[in-house]
């Protein structure tokens, strides 16, 4: 993992580097995707690169390869670096510009790939709490995409660390339930699996996944603008993330959770849900 990809290049760490007039250094005008990477295979690929695409169509930025095209120079990045887990983060800005708000038309953007160990994915039930830094309401589609502006996340993490936790809850300004720092949030009350609704929150991939093998097993489902006092009531919690899976809560303040239930259901669902996307992708491959 020692190498990192660079509009079009493959080079050691040592020796990439952007211009420090690039657009998402002074601006954050870019976006990004975070993918996990299993025995080789880029988990759930085709959904983080159509999140990315579509950031890039709201934004106005034109990549300068295709779909196809990406995809292979993302087979041939990991390649070279003879990735079997990983964590594979893919950056593209809007380029290097002159200062000011507007940018000049036909910039060149700023493709990268960089990679880093996989953290733990074990069943391992973590401590959580309430954060005080909020989640902003999303503007219209934008909220729907990873800017390259992740300040409200980067103080939310820096709470957790100050908490000692390893992830916490974040409210919206009116006090609705909506996610942790780099996590979606569910639990479970009176059988049923509650999430806030997708325009509270960035709707991530893994979300996405957990909610459609929640319904095929038959477990109900709701989506809701629900507040915060209605996780105190819950049986179960967990957060959700691509690179990580399913993340248990065992704590959430003074409060201990014994009951994984559904959670563990959803565990082994996902993770042979996993198993199987990797054993067909690399047959592709």
């Amino acid at each position: 993992m020692d190498k990192v990809f660079i509009c079009g290049k493959i080079l050691p760490r040592e020796k990439a580097a952007i211009s420090p007039f690039d657009r998402g250094f002074s601006y954050g005008d870019g976006v990004f995707e975070t993918i996990g990477v299993f025995s080789g295979v880029p988990f759930l690929l085709e959904k983080h690169l159509q999140r990315l695409f579509l950031g890039l169509q709201l934004l106005e930025i034109k990549l300068p390869y295709s779909k196809e095209q990406l995809i292979s120079k993302i087979r041939e990045y990991l390649k070279e670096n003879n990735v079997v887990n990983g964590v594979l983060k893919i950056i593209v800005s809007r380029g290097v510009g002159e200062r000011g708000l507007l940018p000049a038309k036909d910039l060149e953007p700023t493709v990268l790939m960089s990679l880093s160990s996989p953290p733990s994915r074990e069943f391992k039930p973590i401590k959580t709490s309430f954060l005080s830094v909020p989640v902003l309401p999303p503007k219209l589609v934008i909220g729907q995409i990873k800017t390259l502006n992740q300040l409200p996340q980067v103080l939310a993490a820096k709470e957790c660390q100050k908490k000692g936790i390893m992830e916490g809850i974040r409210l919206t300004l009116e006090g609705y339930l909506a996610e942790g720092s780099m996590a979606n949030l569910f639990w479970v009350k009176n059988g049923v699996l509650k999430t806030p609704e997708k325009n509270l929150v960035l709707p991530g991939i893994a979300r996405e996944l957990i909610l459609e093998l929640a319904r095929v097993a038959g477990i109900p489902v709701s989506e809701g603008k629900y507040p915060a006092e209605e996780i105190l009531g819950a049986t179960e919690i967990f957060f959700t993330n691509s690179v990580r899976g399913i993340i248990p809560v065992g704590q959430l303040d003074q409060r201990e959770f014994h009951d994984y239930s559904v959670t563990n259901r959803l565990w082994t669902l996902y993770e042979s849900y996993l198993e199987k996307y990797i054993l067909e992708n690399r047959r592709e491959g």
